[in-house]
């Protein structure tokens, strides 16, 4: 098996990641001595949180994991030989864009008083985005020299 075929393996990987990320806890919020989890669809969906700027990162690093795993099964199985460059490329620069924007969640100050803290989706999603980083990466060199 070719390392380029192995590595974009590790995309798709970091893209599911990404996307299951989305539908883990992304925080812990406390209330009145009563602590709720909130996954990352629900910081979106739930009306509490309304124009609150993080609570749109959990469908960012969904929309990412989303992309970045067609564009690498794309990649991987139909575009022709002498292009799958560029869509490697495009996948290394979109696993840059979903690690650093899962990252910037934890500038969130998430309430400690009542006991809150930043939940393990945050964590996994960033960790989903340098895979599909890496991995589309070291792709890109093992595919230009041919292994």
């Amino acid at each position: 098996m070719k390392m380029s075929t192995v590595c974009g393996t590790g995309v798709l990987l970091g893209g599911l990641i990404a996307i299951a990320a989305a539908f883990l806890p992304w925080a812990t919020i406390g209330s009145m001595g009563i602590m709720e989890s909130y996954t990352g669809w629900e910081l979106f969906t739930n009306s509490k949180f309304g124009e609150f700027v993080p609570h749109y990162v959990a469908v960012i690093a969904l929309i990412f994991g989303l992309i970045i795993t067609s564009v690498e099964a794309a990649t991987l199985t139909l575009i022709p030989a002498r292009h799958q460059i560029e869509g490697m490329g495009l996948v290394t620069v979109l696993g840059l864009v979903a690690a650093i924007v899962s990252a910037a969640f934890f500038i969130w100050k998430v309430p400690t008083d009542s006991g809150g803290f930043i939940d393990m989706g945050s964590y996994i999603a960033m960790i989903g985005g340098l895979l599909a980083l890496l991995g589309g990466m070291y792709q890109m060199r093992f595919y230009a020299i041919g292994r």
